[in-house]
């Protein structure tokens, strides 16, 4: 595992912040958002895997720009390097000495290229790449590259309480600086005809100073340790329903931080699944009616754990009607509730259904605002 500490105090705070107040990304699929994953398909064949992005200049001046990588992790035997203003740089350059300077309005027509050399193993590299004004190095924007390099077929897929996660796929997790902790829940299927144990690789790919994060895969681990050392095992068919869980605490830390999650194949590393986890400790308590009404959405689920009833109370400011909706493990709908009160409480009896933990979302048309757990005992 390769893990870059930023040395330098110029670049001390720009991946963690990556608030590009001049510059846009974009790859040939459409603009990217700061701190964006891209996927990048790769083979052991040999051939580099390639990542193109285009930078334009959103602001009123000339900027010239500069490159930033950062390996988050690396599998033992490849290394990545980077091509930016018609030069192309061994692995050992992280930060290129030379600019491309954009006028207002521009986008380079060449675009840049981070190239990732797989060696002869498959698997899950992660690189940053920070794009910056040299003079004036908080005007940034980055992107985060997975490069997935498989051997062969895919026999894993992810799910989580709103259902099928795609490959290298991202989902966002709301919270608030002062929560205890974001959880992350997702679980792992093999699609195989023969078991699988299976592995769980944490990579970390943008974080919140001070804040802290640990998983839970067959045991639960301290923040230090980011390759479980137990696998799981999966029968052929089968979904893990124990799940992993992920757990992040901000620690009054505003901002959101990324983690990429890798499901692997302890036999064939190169038979991975991924999972990028944006846990969104943001300066509000509440969402934000998104038609700029100004009203606020929550609900919350009482006694939990519940056992013969559980009570859902909410609160829908300025919407009209919204939905609660409860999920089984699987991402399957057991129980649907639509609300047309500003405030409420619906209670619904629970004692038919069987022990374990369940989902439930606060859904404003097809806009999934919050989802939380919600366990029944006996």
């Amino acid at each position: 595992m390769i893990r870059i500490i930023l040395s330098l105090l110029l670049f001390s705070g720009m991946a963690a912040i990556s608030q590009g107040q001049s510059l846009l990304l974009s790859t040939g699929s459409g603009n990217l958002a700061p701190n964006g994953v891209i996927g990048v398909d790769g083979d052991l064949s040999g051939n580099p895997a390639v990542a193109h992005i285009y930078i334009t200049n959103t602001g009123s001046s000339p900027i010239t720009v500069k490159v930033k990588k950062i390996e988050n992790y690396l599998v033992d035997g490849a290394s990545a390097s980077m091509c930016w203003a018609g030069n192309c740089y061994p692995p050992d350059v992280y930060v290129t000495p030379l600019g491309l300077t954009l006028a207002p309005g521009e986008t380079n027509t060449d675009s840049f290229s981070g190239d990732l050399f797989p060696g002869t193993n498959g698997g899950i590299s992660s690189v940053s790449f920070v794009f910056f004004d040299e003079n004036n190095t908080a005007d940034s924007v980055m992107a985060v590259v997975n490069y997935l390099i498989r051997s062969g077929v895919q026999n894993l897929s992810l799910s989580w309480a709103e259902g099928t996660i795609p490959d290298n796929g991202t989902i966002s997790l709301p919270g608030h600086p002062s929560d205890e902790k974001i959880d992350a829940f997702v679980f792992a299927t093999n699609n195989s005809a023969a078991p699988i144990d299976v592995k769980v690789r944490k990579i970390e790919t943008f974080l919140i100073p001070n804040s802290v994060n640990v998983f839970c895969w067959g045991l639960c681990y301290d923040p230090s340790t980011y390759v479980s050392t137990v696998s799981v095992t999966i029968g052929a068919g089968a979904t893990n329903n124990n799940g992993f869980h992920g757990e992040y605490y901000p620690n009054l830390m505003a901002g959101i931080s990324g983690i990429t999650y890798v499901f692997f194949n302890e036999a064939d590393p190169s038979d991975f699944v991924a999972v990028n986890v944006n846990y969104e400790a943001v300066m509000t308590s509440s969402i934000t009616d998104l038609n700029g009404t100004g009203g606020k959405l929550t609900v919350s689920a009482y006694p939990n754990p519940a056992v013969s009833q559980v009570k859902f109370s909410y609160d829908l400011g300025d919407v009209h009607s919204a939905r609660i909706v409860v999920y089984s493990l699987l991402g399957n709908i057991v129980k649907e509730f639509t609300v047309n009160e500003e405030t409420g409480e619906v209670i619904w009896d629970v004692s038919g259904l069987d022990e374990g933990l369940y989902f439930y979302s606060l859904l404003w048309g097809n806009e999934t605002l919050k989802t939380q757990k919600l366990v029944i005992n006996r």
